[in-house]
C-alpha cells in the first residue's frame, strides 16, 4: 500500500495554502465520489490491518439484526478523521436506518459526522474531531448496524481515505486486507424465544405413592416461531426419555422405593 499519488494536506485539500470554502469544496467532491481520494504522505501509509471488523465472521437468519464494529489502530498517534466507503450487497443485507444515524453509531472511542446511505450496496460514513482520540492500537471507532433480507452471502469490504490525526499531518488512502470478510444469511430468522411455560399436573409433589412405574401428566407447551417439537423427561436430574410434541403424558420405567423429582423440558425446532 502507498499514499495516494495526488498527495495534499488532509486540512487544505484544494492546496491553495489557506484553509477555505475550496476545501470543504473539495471534500464533498471526495463524498459524493467525484474524485478518488486525497491524502497527505507526511506520515507515511497506514498499513493493511489497522483497520479491521469486529466480530471477525458473521452468519444469521433472514429478517435477523446484527452489529458490526470498526476498529482502527492509530500507534501513537491520536485519530483526527477519516472517511470510509463500505460496499454489500443489497440483496442480501440492508442498512438499518432505524438506529443511530442512518444506521451508524459513534463507538466507545469514535466519531461521526457525516454518513451516507441512500445508494443500496455502499455506506460512505467520515468523521472529524478537532482533539482527536486515542492514541491507541485499538480503538472503537464506529457500530454500524445491519438487517439481513434475503438467503446469500455478501462480501463486507471498506476503503478508508483520510485518515489522519488531530492535527491533519498524517494520512493514507488504504483497502484493509483485514476490512474483508463474508456475511453468510442462512436458513430462516433466529429463534431466540422459548416454548411457552407450562406446569405439571401429576403426580404432585410431596405425595406418596404406592405404584412404581407412576404416570407423568403435565400442561401443554406451544411454540410460535419454530414450532414445538418434543419434549424431554427428567426424573431425579437425569433425561429417561423424550416424547412427541402432540403427547403431554408418560409412563415410567419401574423405579426403586425412595423419594424422586421429576420434571419436562419443551423443546422447540431451533433446539
Amino acid at each position: 500500500l502507498s499514499p495516494d499519488p495526488f498527495a495534499v494536506s488532509a486540512a487544505d485539500a484544494n492546496c491553495s495554502g489557506v484553509i477555505s470554502i475550496g476545501d470543504a469544496i473539495e471534500i464533498a467532491r471526495y463524498d459524493a465520489g467525484l474524485i478518488s481520494a486525497f491524502c497527505t504522505g507526511g506520515g507515511g501509509p497506514i498499513g493493511s490491518g489497522d483497520v479491521w471488523f469486529v466480530p471477525d465472521n458473521i452468519m444469521i437468519g433472514v429478517g435477523a439484526s446484527y452489529s458490526d464494529e470498526i476498529h482502527m489502530s492509530v500507534g501513537g498517534d491520536k485519530l483526527g478523521g477519516y472517511n470510509i466507503k463500505i460496499t454489500y450487497d443489497p440483496a442480501v443485507l440492508s442498512v438499518d436506518k432505524s438506529k443511530g444515524d442512518n444506521g451508524v453509531e459513534a463507538g466507545s472511542d469514535g466519531f461521526v459526522a457525516a454518513v451516507n446511505a441512500e445508494n443500496a450496496g455502499t455506506l460512505r460514513v467520515s468523521g472529524f474531531d478537532v482533539t482527536g482520540k486515542g492514541p491507541g492500537a485499538d480503538l472503537h471507532v464506529l457500530t454500524i448496524h445491519w438487517t439481513a433480507v434475503s438467503l446469500g452471502a455478501t462480501p463486507l469490504s471498506f476503503d478508508v481515505a483520510n485518515m489522519f490525526n488531530e492535527s491533519s499531518a498524517r494520512c493514507s488512502t488504504v483497502t484493509s486486507a483485514d476490512g474483508y470478510r463474508t456475511v453468510v444469511v442462512d436458513g430462516p430468522g433466529l429463534d431466540i424465544t422459548p416454548p411457552s411455560a407450562f406446569g405439571l399436573i401429576s403426580p404432585v409433589g410431596g405425595v406418596m405413592m404406592f405404584d412404581n412405574t407412576p404416570t407423568l401428566i403435565w400442561e401443554e407447551s406451544s411454540d410460535a416461531d419454530s414450532g414445538l417439537d418434543h419434549y424431554e423427561i427428567f426424573i431425579d436430574d437425569a433425561n429417561v426419555d423424550n416424547v412427541g410434541a402432540q403427547t403431554t403424558e408418560h409412563t415410567t420405567s419401574e423405579l426403586p422405593d425412595g423419594s424422586h423429582s421429576w420434571y419436562i423440558k419443551a423443546v422447540d425446532g431451533a433446539g
